[in-house]
């Protein structure tokens, strides 16, 4: 049968998975149930992983109307979310699994289905 991204249902989550030394094999080393809307991004300047998560309906209509979109900080060691901060709902928040910028202050510049998210901290 065809396949049908646009209306295809996922579970996501976000998974580790290491290589090991020799580079002949890998193993998962954590899973989260935290659904990544954006292609994640490990910042080497502090070590965490960033991204922009999704809760709530996450089927085609859902992400253009009642899906929150949440910027969130990931512990990479462990998997545990450790701060996620409310952006907004529906499409103008969509990131489309698009790649964030960040700047060398730590701001974040996210495209969304609409434009342009800044996120910067206080």
């Amino acid at each position: 049968p065809a396949s049908q991204p646009s209306s295809a249902n996922f579970d996501g989550g976000l998974s580790r998975i290491d290589v090991n030394a020799e580079g002949t094999g890998c193993s998962v080393v954590w899973n989260s149930t935290v659904k990544s809307a954006a292609l994640p991004r490990l910042s080497l300047a502090d070590g965490k992983i960033y991204t922009v998560s999704v809760t709530g309906p996450t089927g085609s209509a859902g992400l253009n109307t009642f899906a929150q979109y949440h910027h969130s900080v990931i512990d990479p060691a462990t998997g545990t979310q450790l701060t996620s901060s409310f952006l907004g709902i529906g499409l103008v928040y969509n990131p489309l699994q698009m790649r964030g910028t960040a700047a060398p202050d730590g701001t974040l510049y996210q495209g969304t289905e609409t434009g342009v998210v800044r996120i910067s901290r206080r």
